[in-house]
């Protein structure tokens, strides 16, 4: 599997470990994220990022289509 990116996102991008994750429908559509891990809770917690939220740089809070 993969994804297509402009140039000047693959440096950001690239610093990272990202995988493919299909949507909780089952429908064969896929998100790329990957985890991070919540500071202060000895890595028991994680946050999910999503690599089109980065790309879009969109705000906390907004949905993007």
């Amino acid at each position: 599997m993969f994804t297509l990116i402009n140039e000047k996102d693959y440096e950001e991008l690239n610093k990272y470990k990202w995988y493919a994750s299909e949507t909780w429908k089952g429908d064969g559509h896929f998100y790329a994220k990957r985890a991070v891990v919540i500071p202060g809770t000895s890595g028991r917690r994680n946050r999910t990022i999503y690599m089109h939220r980065i790309i879009t740089n969109c705000p906390k809070g907004m949905k993007v289509n």
